[in-house]
């Protein structure tokens, strides 16, 4: 009897637990995704990326130029006047001076377009996940890494809070 008991119990508090489980609207959402295909991160991504290639380009001219002063040095330097290989000396350590300030500066530039870029595209998607949760009657809306380990693909809202943060920045 008494197992009865607990079996009677145990079913009504489950029953209970699945009903209110039953009412929550609950969703997730893959963050990095839903930033990553913005048109605006899409878009700043690209400048990032012509940027990065814009140095790397200036630093391989840099980089050349230095490789042929010290070629230069090298064929050269036992036949020049003491005047000149020193030029040459001076032209090569002004050559990797520019290069490690162009390597720094380019550096400095990059980390900081890059927090630019990530700030951007952010700074708005909590506003619009929390709006768009309470436009469409949601009891929460989840992370989806690392909060969720497994969700049907129903509940996932990525696609459509990436639609709404391309539409906030129009």
């Amino acid at each position: 009897m008494k197992k009865w008991m607990t079996g009677i119990a145990a079913a009504l508090l489950l029953s209970t637990a699945t009903a209110q489980a039953a009412e929550l609207k609950i969703g997730f959402v893959d963050v990095k995704s839903a930033i990553e295909n913005t048109q605006k991160y899409k878009d700043a991504s690209s400048r990032l990326k012509s940027l990065v290639s814009k140095i790397e380009n200036e630093l391989k001219t840099l980089k050349e130029r230095m490789q042929a002063v010290k070629g230069e040095i090298n064929k050269g330097g036992m036949v020049w006047s003491p005047e000149k290989l020193q030029a040459k000396r001076d032209e090569l350590a002004d050559l990797e001076t520019s290069f490690k300030r162009k390597q720094e500066d380019g550096g400095s530039h990059v980390g900081r377009e890059t927090r630019r870029l990530n700030e951007g595209v952010g700074e708005g998607l909590f506003n619009v996940i929390s709006q768009y949760a309470k436009d469409n009657g949601y009891d929460m809306i989840l992370q989806k890494q690392p909060m969720v380990l497994y969700g049907q693909d129903k509940y996932d809202l990525t696609g459509e809070i990436t639609k709404k943060l391309d539409q906030r920045s129009k």
